[in-house]
């Protein structure tokens, strides 16, 4: 017999003889039960925190860049074909491409929030993937046939699933 379970049959079991002998039994029945309960309580609320806290951190990072490269000045990159070749030259990477950053805000019955809105280069397959993978509702398609179609002055500024005039 293994010494940590002599030792713990020993005092779950109590001395031999007296009138208290099962009044202990029972108490330290109750007590290794409550602890096991409280173990068992504690690993299933980590367990949810964890799942909660890596599907968060998922939906945080499904549309960010693993690496994003800005003008120290904060304005637009110019020349944004040829520093996507020179990034694409560097070992070990995949894909690049390009991005636009923009401020919104939205508003609806609920209330109003600020959002980033993220143009992606229609010409990389990446980009484009990652956007159907993360669209909720509508197609891309519009965009890939016709881009230039997005960007004319619409006279209803009001923006729905589909728009593509």
């Amino acid at each position: 017999m293994p010494y940590e379970l002599f030792l713990a049959l020993r005092y779950l079991r109590g001395r031999r003889g007296g009138g208290r002998r099962a009044t202990a039994q029972v108490t330290a029945l109750a007590a290794a039960t409550g602890i096991a309960c409280g173990v068992a309580a504690l690993v299933v609320a980590l367990a949810l925190s964890n799942g909660f806290r890596d599907e968060l951190r998922e939906k945080i990072l499904r549309g960010t860049a693993h690496l994003t490269l800005l003008r120290a000045d904060g304005a637009g990159v110019n020349e944004w074909g040829d520093t996507i070749a020179r990034v694409k030259e560097v070992e070990g990477v995949v894909d690049a491409s390009a991005t636009a950053y923009t401020g919104a805000m939205l508003s609806g019955r609920a209330g109003a929030a600020y959002a980033v809105l993220r143009g992606v280069d229609t010409g990389s397959e990446n980009a484009v993937a990652e956007v159907r993978r993360t669209l909720i509702a509508g197609t891309v398609e519009p965009l890939l046939s016709d881009p230039s179609s997005f960007n004319e002055k619409k006279e209803d500024t009001t923006l729905s699933t589909g728009d593509t005039k």
